[in-house]
C-alpha cells in the first residue's frame, strides 16, 4: 500500500497533531487524578480510591494505555477490600507506568516538533 499520497500525508499529519493534543490532555487530567488517588490511599478513603481509579481506568482505555488501565482496574477492584498494602504497591506500579508514558509523549513531541 502506498502511504505517500497527498491524502495519506494529510491524514498522518492530522493524526500526529490531534494524537499529541489528546495525549497532552490525558496527561494533564491524569496527573491530577493520580495525585488524588495517592491522597485517597494515604487517607484510607477506599470509596475515593475506587472513584479515582475508575476515572483513570476509563481515560486510559480511551487512549489505549492498556497497562495503566489494567493497574487502575486492579486498584478499583481491590479498593472494595480495603487492602492498604496492595493499593500502595499497585499505586507505585501505576505511577511508574505513567512516568513511562510521559517520557514517551515527550519523545514523540520532540520528534514531531510539537
Amino acid at each position: 500500500m502506498n502511504t505517500s499520497s497527498p491524502l495519506s500525508n494529510l491524514f498522518f499529519k492530522k493524526y500526529h497533531v490531534y494524537g499529541a493534543e489528546l495525549l497532552t490532555l490525558y496527561l494533564k487530567e491524569n496527573t491530577f487524578s493520580l495525585e488524588q488517588l495517592d491522597v485517597k490511599i494515604k487517607n484510607f478513603d477506599f470509596e475515593g480510591v475506587r472513584r479515582w481509579a475508575h476515572r483513570i481506568k476509563g481515560s486510559s482505555r480511551a487512549i489505549y494505555a492498556s497497562q495503566i488501565e489494567l493497574i487502575a482496574e486492579q486498584i478499583e477492584e481491590e479498593s472494595l477490600m480495603g487492602n492498604q498494602d496492595f493499593l500502595r504497591r499497585k499505586y507505585n506500579e501505576l505511577e511508574k507506568n505513567y512516568k513511562k508514558l510521559i517520557k514517551y509523549v515527550e519523545i514523540m513531541n520532540m520528534i514531531s516538533g510539537n
